[in-house]
């Protein structure tokens, strides 16, 4: 009976034994993978920053030369209006 109950706790002590390295060797593995995510987020990350700033940028650009455009326009629509002044003004003395 005795010899019986400690191979028993002999194979009870083995399987936990088993039980713990399994739940340490899983353990293991999901820090890993939760590091390899972790990584693999950082660098989404980071990718969509630079694209948001590359998508900025080139709508700074745009606006910028939008601006210019419509400062040209608007100089070149006011020297039409000026000479249209100074041709009515000399047309009326």
């Amino acid at each position: 009976m005795q010899k019986s109950e400690m191979i028993q706790d002999s194979n009870l002590s083995k399987f936990k034994s088993e039980v713990q390295s399994s739940q340490e060797h899983h353990f293991s593995l999901l820090q890993r993978e939760t590091e390899k995510l972790r990584g693999d987020i950082d660098k989404m990350r980071n990718e969509l920053k630079y694209e948001i700033d590359k998508v900025t940028a080139g709508q700074r650009l745009d606006l910028n030369l939008e601006r210019g455009r419509i400062r040209d326009e608007l100089a070149n629509q006011n020297a039409e209006t000026t000479n249209l002044t100074n041709k009515l003004d000399r047309n009326t003395m």
